[in-house]
């Protein structure tokens, strides 16, 4: 009698043992699944946002496009209207350079013998307008970084 007691008492610990063990597997696989379901949720407004962004940032090339194509196509006039040119001191092309902070040898058309030559209006013109256009991309460029890393950086929903 002592022996099935005791022989009981063991199937008895052995049943809960593998029942705890089987119930604490359960509980990981519902905690691991749930971590899975939480990175996917937030994969999935991850790429909401890239989309987003994305569309955001191609309006944005559209309209700094139609800007530039603007540009161009009054300074196009401007050349056919004006015949007469005005000459700018050489002293403006070096300012210009300088506030873009370049030099003279930096640029590819300028040479050290015209450093100081006058410039007429319509190569001022078109200067600025290409010099417009590279700081509307770069100013994007940089606009849309900051954007991404501040949505990478945004706190992770809990599940």
């Amino acid at each position: 009698m002592m022996g099935r007691v005791l022989l009981a008492a063991m199937l008895a610990f052995i049943a809960g043992v593998l029942l705890g063990r089987s119930w604490m597997e359960d509980e990981a696989l519902r905690q691991s699944q749930a971590q899975r379901e939480a990175w996917q949720k937030r994969w999935q407004e991850q790429e909401r946002g890239n989309a987003a962004l994305a569309r955001q940032l191609t309006d944005e090339a559209l309209r700094r496009q139609s800007a530039v194509l603007s540009l161009e196509r009054n300074l196009e006039d401007y050349r056919h209207r004006f015949r007469q040119r005005v000459l700018l001191p050489g002293a403006w092309r070096l300012q210009h350079d300088a506030a873009a902070r370049l030099s003279a040898a930096a640029q590819p058309a300028a040479v050290a013998s015209d450093a100081a030559r006058p410039v007429d209006d319509l190569a001022a013109l078109e200067t600025i307008t290409g010099n417009y256009a590279q700081c509307q991309e770069w100013r994007a460029a940089l606009i849309g970084w900051q954007q991404w890393h501040q949505q990478l950086s945004a706190p992770i929903a809990s599940p």
